[in-house]
């Protein structure tokens, strides 16, 4: 009799783990579904705007993610100079490009900066890569017009300012305020919406 249990026990236990394996799969493909859906969403939002869908296909291996290539390039359309987003935000610009791929500097980088604007006052500002906070995937915030109106937790948005990207796309948000001995702001701490690890 033990061992009819034991076999019942590792039937079941097979049809736990086969179920378990389904249900992953599922749950992957209705994620995919979401952010594909998301995507078309985006490219309806910016019909004023060519569009490219791409993937990363590598980082630098300093694993900053500061760096990263896209599996298009000029044959697509995609040249240095152009913008990259998802549905979530900013990631960076285009800095080279071959014609199957593109070299992007993300907002984390230190050779790259960004006009933002705070989305609770208007207020303008600065987001810049920055060596030491870059390591953490984190970027930084200066030269805010009325930096006595910054605070934690405030939603900052491209200002269009510069004419590179468009107003009202997503970087990210204040985590910490940095100031000098004073109270005068030294600079913010953002972290971006993007998540450069996936």
């Amino acid at each position: 009799k033990a061992d009819s249990y034991e076999k019942e026990i590792n039937t079941l236990k097979e049809q736990l783990n086969t179920l378990k394996i389904e249900n992953k799969t599922r749950s992957d493909y209705i994620a995919e579904n979401k952010r594909l859906k998301e995507l078309l969403d985006l490219r309806d939002n910016m019909k004023n705007y060519n569009t490219v869908t791409a993937r990363v296909v590598s980082y630098e291996p300093n694993s900053w993610y500061d760096t990263v290539m896209l599996n298009k390039g000029k044959s697509e359309g995609v040249y240095a100079g152009d913008i990259v987003i998802t549905n979530l935000g900013v990631v960076g610009k285009v800095i080279s490009a071959g014609n199957n791929w593109a070299k992007v500097s993300t907002i984390i980088n230190v050779a790259n900066s960004v006009g933002t604007k705070l989305a609770r006052t208007g207020d303008v500002g600065v987001v810049s890569g920055d060596a030491t906070l870059a390591e953490g995937k984190l970027a930084r915030l200066e030269y805010v017009s009325n930096d006595k109106n910054l605070i934690k937790g405030d939603i900052l948005l491209t200002s269009g300012l510069g004419g590179v990207y468009p107003p009202d796309l997503m970087i990210g948000k204040v985590t910490e305020i940095v100031s000098d001995s004073a109270g005068n702001l030294e600079y913010g701490v953002v972290e971006p919406s993007i998540d450069f690890s996936s």
